[in-house]
């Protein structure tokens, strides 16, 4: 058995080898939400189920979710799914929480978490029982939840509940609490992302995560450039979700007050995102991001290194390049003009250069941005 392997970076590879003989089907679970202050905040769970049957027919499935406790039960969105021979097939399974005003019952474990057990079966009787742990998480704390995304897939995410000093100075409670909406890195994963906002004061023994007066929201897209395109959609499909999930807590979300901010790729992604929806940015805060694929790293420029790009006529060419304007934030700058911009880098950062930083800057107040408006902070010393 042989596989193509591509990485950037590091990476782990893992595979295991079923016969078709010992079973018509395998599945196993791709993404699941977490448990917050012992409830259910999203409610899907995607499991990935490949069918081993040699023979032409599809494999029609069904579930069960099985809860000792009689707390959650489940159902598939879709009323019947069918898997073609060889085709793996992310199904989606909407979760129920039966009684919504008893808390969940979550296991002292380390982690905690609540233990339910989903069950794939098709029209011959053969099944395959998943265990399945969903790990409860308390409000001060990052958690995972999880979404239909634009295309109806399931997707994750991480947030935290807005951090208030005390219960007295909760004033977006009754208003709503504006968003902070972060993009990772690459490589970063959605609640690692999340618990990258913590602080300490000299009062705190612990970290305290979270951002003051605000939601913190960490959608997750994963590849160099995932934060362009269908990424912004997921990302904007990430903040309608919270925005809806949240009305059942006393903090709802405002999606009409959003700080965009990101990190690397997701520093990219701040600019493309808040360039496309500054009807709702009040701040914007891209760290150490870059302005286009094109000009950063080891990027697949487009024709740059084709055999044949010396007999692309330049109106084609043209044209061509005309299809990725919207993936350079430089082009898009005058959409932010007046919003407040934090842009933030190390002075000696070798992966994205400070130039980019300053280049966007000098654009901004070329268009008419004041300096109090757009300010830079280049770090000292610092990668």
């Amino acid at each position: 058995i042989a596989t193509r392997l591509k990485a950037k970076y590091s990476t782990r590879f893992m595979c295991h080898v079923v016969t078709a003989s010992q079973r018509t089907f395998s599945a196993t679970v791709a993404l699941k939400p977490d448990i917050i202050n012992n409830g259910l905040f999203g409610r899907m769970i995607s499991v990935a189920v490949q069918n081993l049957e040699v023979s032409d027919a599809p494999l029609a499935l069904q579930v069960r979710v099985k809860d000792r406790d009689n707390e959650i039960s489940g159902e598939l969105i879709d009323q019947r799914v069918f898997v073609q021979p060889s085709q793996t097939l992310p199904i989606r399974i909407q979760l129920k929480q039966l009684v919504p005003e008893r808390p969940i019952t979550c296991l002292h474990r380390v982690p905690p978490s609540k233990s339910i057990q989903i069950e794939v079966y098709d029209d011959n009787k053969n099944s395959m029982l998943l265990d399945v742990q969903l790990e409860c998480r308390s409000l001060g704390q990052s958690f995972l939840f999880t979404f239909l995304d634009h295309d109806g897939s399931v997707q994750h995410a991480g947030a935290l509940h807005p951090q208030f000093s005390s219960p007295t100075t909760q004033f977006c409670a009754h208003t709503g609490c504006p968003v902070v909406l972060s993009l990772h890195g690459t490589s970063v994963s959605a609640r690692d992302a999340a618990d990258a906002y913590k602080m300490k004061s000299g009062k705190d023994v612990d970290y305290r995560f979270g951002v003051q007066d605000a939601w913190l929201l960490t959608p997750s897209r994963h590849g160099a450039h995932n934060w362009e395109n269908v990424g912004q959609l997921s990302a904007l499909s990430a903040l309608d979700s919270l925005i809806e999930l949240s009305k059942q807590t006393k903090t709802p979300a405002d999606g009409h007050r959003v700080i965009f901010a990101g990190h690397s790729m997701g520093g990219h992604g701040t600019w493309l995102l808040s360039e496309i929806r500054p009807d709702i940015a009040i701040g914007i805060n891209p760290n150490a991001g870059w302005i286009r694929k094109e000009n950063y790293g080891d990027a697949n420029v487009v024709l740059r290194l084709d055999i044949s790009s010396a007999s692309v006529e330049p109106m084609l060419r043209g044209m061509i390049d005309s299809t990725m304007v919207g993936d350079a934030a430089d082009q898009l700058a005058s959409n932010i003009v007046g919003v407040p911009v934090l842009v933030r880098v190390g002075a000696n950062d070798e992966v994205v250069s400070p130039w980019y930083s300053r280049r966007m800057v000098r654009i901004l107040r070329d268009l008419g941005a004041s300096k109090s408006a757009v300010k830079l902070v280049e770090v000292a010393g610092k990668e």
